[in-house]
C-alpha cells in the first residue's frame, strides 16, 4: 500500500466514524413532561356537576433523540367526540413542529369528568365549549412547556399486575346470555396487566410515566348517566395519576391511558345518594393507591434502560364494513321481564349500514411500541395486536374517538355481548384489518 493510499483509507474510515459517532449523538433521547390544570371553576360547571371530587388535568410527554420527536398527550376527559381529534392533534403537532401523526393523543375516559366536542347541541352532557377552549389551550401550552423543558434521557419499560378488573360480560344462567356487569368466574379474558413506559433522567431523577391498564373508569358516574353523581372528577386513571405524582414529589408527570375497554372495576357502586356518592369516591382512593403504588414498584424494577434509539411514527385509516345490530345487549336497551317495554334480549338482528372508517397510529420509541386506535377495543383484540407485533414491548391504547364505537375480534361476535352488539363494524373486518395495519406501519 502506497503512502497516498493509506491517507486516503484513513480519510475514508475517520469520515465513517465521524459519521455514525454523529448519528449515535443524534439518536440520543431527551424527555420533557408537563401538566395543566384544566378543572372549571366553580362558575363554570356545566351541568350537572355542582362540585368538585377531583381536579382534572392535561398531560403532555415530549420525548425526541435529535432527528425526530414524538409528543404523548392526554386530558382526564370522558371522551372527545370523532370530529374533534384531529383538530386538536393538528394543533399540538403544529406547536411541536411534527407532523400530525406523531402526535398520539388520548382521554381518560373517566365517566365523571366532561366531554369534549366541538358541536354544540350534539354532544350530551356534560359539555361545555369554554372546557374545550381551556383543555386546546392547555395541550398546546403543555407541548411547548415539554419542549422547553427538554433535557437527556433514559427510557425503560416494566409489566406491573393489579388485581382490579374483570371482563364487564357475564353469564346470567336464568336469561340464558351475557349480562353487562362483572365476570366473577374469570371465563373471559383478562389483563391485568400495568404497562409502564418510564422516562428519566441520566442521574436518575423521574421525567414522566406513560401508564397502560385495562379499565372503564366507571366507578364514580355523573348525572348523565342514570343515577350517577354531580361532582366532577377524574375517576381511577386520574385519581391514580395525581396518587403517583404526589408520591414523586410532583417531581413527574403521570400519563394514565385504557387498554382493553371491555374490563370494569372489580367493585361498583349501583346504588344512588349522597352514602353512594361518597362510597364511590372512597373506592376510587383505594384502587388509585393499589394501582399507584403498583406503578412505583414496578417502576423500580425497571433496570434495562436505553438513552439512544429510533424514533418513529406512522398512522393510517382503516375502512370495514358498517352494521346496526338490534337490540343492543344492555339493560337499558332491552329486558327479558314480563312487563318491560322494552324489546327482548336474545333476538338479534343485523341490518346493513354505511361503512365505518377509524384511525391507528403507532408511536416507537427504542425498542417500545405504543399502538393506538381511535375506538374501544376489547382484550382479545389488544392480545392479538401485542402477539403479532416484532416489538416485545408493545402497548395498546384504546382512545375511544370514532364511529364504531367498539372493536372487537371475530370470536367475540358470536357471544352477543355488549360490545359486540353495540359494535358498528361487521365480523370479518376489525380484527384482520387492526393487526395487519399495525404491521404495515412497523419501520421496515
Amino acid at each position: 500500500m502506497t503512502r497516498r493510499t493509506g491517507s486516503l483509507l484513513s480519510l475514508l474510515l475517520f469520515a465513517i466514524f465521524a459519521t455514525v459517532t454523529s448519528s449515535a449523538a443524534e439518536a440520543k433521547f431527551r424527555a420533557g413532561a408537563t401538566r395543566i390544570d384544566v378543572t372549571p371553576s366553580q362558575q363554570e360547571l356545566p351541568k350537572p356537576y355542582t362540585s368538585v371530587f377531583d381536579p382534572i388535568y392535561a398531560r403532555v410527554i415530549v420525548v425526541e433523540n435529535g432527528a425526530a420527536r414524538l409528543v404523548l398527550a392526554s386530558v382526564d376527559s370522558a371522551t372527545i367526540s370523532n370530529n374533534y381529534p384531529a383538530d386538536l392533534a393538528a394543533h399540538i403537532a403544529k406547536e411541536a413542529n411534527v407532523p400530525v401523526e406523531n402526535v398520539m393523543l388520548a382521554t381518560t375516559h373517566a365517566h365523571d369528568s366532561i366531554r369534549i366536542s366541538n358541536v354544540p347541541g350534539t354532544t350530551a352532557v356534560p359539555f361545555s365549549m369554554a372546557f374545550n377552549a381551556k383543555v386546546e389551550a392547555a395541550l398546546v401550552d403543555a407541548t411547548r412547556q415539554s419542549i422547553a423543558k427538554l433535557q437527556p434521557a433514559r427510557i425503560g419499560f416494566g409489566r406491573g399486575k393489579a388485581y382490579i378488573n374483570g371482563n364487564r360480560m357475564y353469564w346470567d344462567p336464568e336469561q340464558g346470555r351475557y349480562m353487562l356487569g362483572y365476570d366473577r368466574s374469570g371465563t373471559l379474558p383478562s389483563d391485568k396487566t400495568v404497562y409502564v413506559v418510564k422516562f428519566e433522567s441520566l442521574s436518575g431523577e423521574p421525567i414522566a410515566f406513560f401508564v397502560n391498564y385495562a379499565l372503564m373508569p366507571i366507578v364514580h358516574t355523573t348525572g348523565s348517566y342514570s343515577g350517577g353523581d354531580d361532582r366532577l372528577g377524574g375517576d381511577v386513571p386520574g385519581a391514580t395519576s395525581q396518587y403517583a405524582e404526589k408520591a414523586l414529589g410532583e417531581k413527574a408527570v403521570v400519563i394514565m391511558t385504557m387498554g382493553g375497554g371491555d374490563q370494569h372495576p372489580i367493585y361498583r357502586v349501583d346504588r344512588h345518594g349522597p352514602e353512594a356518592q361518597q362510597y364511590s369516591e372512597s373506592l376510587i382512593r383505594t384502587y388509585s393507591q393499589i394501582l399507584g403504588e403498583e406503578i412505583l414498584a414496578t417502576s423500580k424494577d425497571i433496570r434495562n434502560t436505553i438513552d439512544q434509539g429510533q424514533i418513529y411514527a406512522a398512522g393510517k385509516d382503516l375502512t370495514c364494513p358498517g352494521k346496526l345490530t338490534t337490540p343492543i345487549n344492555d339493560p337499558s336497551r332491552c329486558s327479558n321481564k314480563p312487563d318491560s317495554k322494552l324489546p327482548p334480549c336474545g333476538v338479534y338482528k343485523e341490518e346493513d349500514a354505511p361503512p365505518v372508517t377509524f384511525g391507528i397510529n403507532l408511536l416507537v420509541v427504542g425498542d417500545i411500541a405504543f399502538a393506538a386506535v381511535s375506538e374501544d377495543v376489547g382484550t382479545t383484540m389488544v392480545q392479538r395486536v401485542q402477539a403479532s407485533s416484532p416489538y416485545r414491548n408493545t402497548v395498546v391504547i384504546s382512545r375511544i374517538f370514532g364511529p364504531a364505537r367498539y372493536l372487537v375480534t371475530d370470536d367475540m361476535y358470536g357471544l352477543y355481548t355488549f360490545d359486540s352488539t353495540d359494535s358498528h363494524a361487521k365480523k370479518g373486518c376489525a380484527e384482520k384489518s387492526i393487526v395487519s395495519g399495525f404491521l404495515d406501519l412497523m419501520p421496515k
